[in-house]
């Protein structure tokens, strides 16, 4: 025993399994008791350690500490019992203190990984919008393009509908304008045979109008070249006297 009241010893190593955890504290307890410093306090601290290692609870290392002063750790001195209470109670803290430390580990590990996960849950609704979006923006110019397509078919049909119907104005109607005023003119020619000047005037606008059909008829043909085929006769200008 020593002047503390406590019987010293000298603790085995901390790497003992978890069946020698008792005897371990039972020995590292004493010599802290014994001689109260730094050293020997850090064994309490190494149990810890190898308590959690063990897979062991914080209940498990304090029934460890209950069994070794039951076991006679402390004299059944009352002063002595009185003097070493601080000492026992720092002991039993520092075996606990790796429990605290794992437990901030584990709170932090588990603060960071619900943070991750918000934010991964952030950036996933953020990834379905922008797919949304996508699909949507796809759609529309899908949308778009079959209309583009489908007027740029019809823009050709269109314009030439209107180059056929053209094509039948010059041929047909202004044609027929055109001999009408032939047939006019001939028959004008044929009751001014005794004035020259008519008749010279008349051969001008007969001139004149076989142009104009020349003209009227090349028309027709670049509008509807097919529109100029044997079912469709050129009206003939005769300018005969």
């Amino acid at each position: 025993m020593t002047g503390s009241g406590v019987a010293r010893s000298h603790g085995p190593p901390m790497s003992n399994p978890a069946s020698s955890l008792p005897v371990t504290y039972h020995s590292a307890l004493r010599d802290y008791l014994a001689q109260p410093n730094e050293a020997t306090l850090r064994q309490g601290y190494e149990i810890g350690r190898a308590a959690i290692s063990a897979e062991l609870d914080v209940f498990d290392v304090i029934r460890l500490h209950h069994e070794a002063l039951n076991e006679g750790v402390v004299s059944a001195d009352p002063a002595a019992a009185v003097r070493c209470a601080p000492m026992i109670e720092a002991f039993l803290f520092e075996a606990l203190s790796p429990y605290e430390t794992a437990y901030r580990g584990f709170r932090r590990a588990w603060e960071l990984l619900e943070q991750l996960n918000t934010t991964l849950a952030g950036h996933n609704e953020a990834l379905a919008l922008s797919n949304a979006q996508l699909e949507d923006e796809i759609s529309m110019r899908q949308r778009t393009e079959a209309k583009l397509l489908e007027r740029s078919a019809r823009v050709p049909t269109a314009q030439e509908e209107e180059r056929k119907r053209i094509s039948r104005g010059l041929h047909g109607e202004v044609s027929q304008a055109l001999a009408a005023v032939n047939v006019a003119l001939t028959m004008l020619k044929r009751h001014a045979a005794s004035d020259s000047e008519l008749r010279q005037k008349v051969a001008e606008a007969e001139a004149l109008l076989v142009s104009s059909m020349e003209s009227v008829h090349r028309f027709a043909r670049e509008l509807r070249p097919a529109t100029l085929d044997g079912s469709e006769k050129e009206p003939v200008l005769d300018t005969a006297d």
